[in-house]
């Protein structure tokens, strides 16, 4: 028999809702800071006001600021670099007298997990805002969405859609930002598609390059190494890709990769390749190489925003996540690659996460 204490419903386990969220405050501050390394090209809202957060920064091991070099787009539009403090609860800013420290004077962003959201003095005399990171999600869940169209203008659509493609567009440009020309090409063998032909693609464009003259021989030298015709792991339907792969690496490997610049520039490439006698990828493939590699690579070896260009791509392929989002919310389809890539930032930055108080439509 069972006894009456151990049937308490007191004591009884609780399961957590959907969506439940974690206090951050219940975390140590390292956990934070994992936490806060997740919002690279993510945006933090406060009330009506949106920080983007292009690069959350290097973690500092030594004395001062959390975070050096972090890169941050505020509400007003500017974009500054600069360090990033941050603390369980605003209280700590004054407890460990940051204030008054010359080491903190570079500060732009005073990060909390709870706490009141005003701005910090700083030893300099200005002044730094503070915002709360959002908790992480328990237990991700989807609620029931509500068509878009008749809650929302068609301005403040537009405009939160160009939100989030920016927002997109910076978690894409993140991790160039700090790749040298091996890790570039190591992303750039990441978009041949199957995982076994990596190493060997990148080892055979690193060989090629020191006896290739042309692009012609680079390339043939690429197919040779990686067996074409024989290997298991490439069909034919990779040839046109592994080729466009193996003309832009060959750029890149002799500097000339701020040369291709335009999504047209990255036609006529297929053109020379054609040219070749060599098989050239699908349109929509160029699409996402240029939008998902090219330009966010040029902007990281050239210092150019490559932001208009990235957005005013064509569309590309209609990815079904996108049809779903589209339908789901009674939006239009997407007319171009930015306004999908908006989409998808819709479905995996707030959707998926349950992240619904910073949707267009419950805000």
């Amino acid at each position: 028999m069972r006894s009456s204490r151990a049937c308490s419903p007191g004591r009884a386990r609780r399961r957590p809702p959907d969506n439940a969220r974690i206090p951050l405050t219940s975390f140590n501050e390292k956990d934070i800071y994992r936490h806060w390394e997740t919002y690279g090209g993510r945006s933090i809202f406060t009330g009506r006001k949106n920080y983007l957060i292009i690069s959350p920064g290097k973690r500092n091991s030594g004395g001062g600021p959390d975070y050096l070099h972090a890169i941050i787009r505020f509400p007003d539009g500017t974009r500054r670099t600069g360090d990033v403090e941050i603390h369980k609860t605003t209280a700590g800013w004054y407890q460990h007298r940051h204030g008054t420290d010359s080491q903190y004077g570079n500060v732009i962003l005073h990060v909390t997990a709870g706490g009141n959201q005003g701005a910090v003095g700083l030893a300099n005399g200005g002044t730094a805002p503070t915002v709360l990171l959002p908790p992480p999600v328990l237990q991700p869940g989807r609620r029931p969405c509500h068509p878009v169209t008749p809650a929302v203008s068609p301005g403040r659509l537009a405009k939160f859609m160009r939100l989030l493609a920016e927002q997109r567009w910076y978690r894409r440009l993140n991790p160039y930002l700090t790749l040298d020309k091996g890790g570039l090409l190591w992303l750039l063998a990441e978009r041949s598609g199957p995982g076994q032909i990596r190493e060997v693609l990148l080892k055979s464009w690193l060989e090629a390059a020191s006896s290739a003259r042309a692009p012609r021989q680079f390339i043939k030298s690429t197919l040779a190494a990686l067996e074409f015709r024989s290997s298991p792991v490439i069909t034919s339907d990779r040839a046109g890709r592994i080729n466009l792969l193996s003309a832009l690496a060959w750029r890149l490997l002799r500097d000339e990769l701020n040369t291709v610049d335009e999504f047209e520039k990255l036609r006529r490439l297929t053109v020379e390749l054609t040219a070749l006698d060599l098989a050239v990828p699908s349109r929509p493939y160029l699409i996402e190489i240029a939008g998902n590699w090219l330009l966010p690579a040029l902007e990281a070896v050239t210092g150019v925003s490559r932001l208009a260009e990235w957005h005013d791509l064509p569309r590309g392929w209609y990815y079904s996540r996108v049809r779903l989002l589209v339908a789901r919310l009674g939006l239009s389809p997407p007319a171009g690659f930015g306004q999908q890539q908006a989409l998808l930032e819709w479905d995996e930055s707030l959707c998926q996460p349950g992240n619904c108080p910073a949707c267009i439509i419950a805000a």
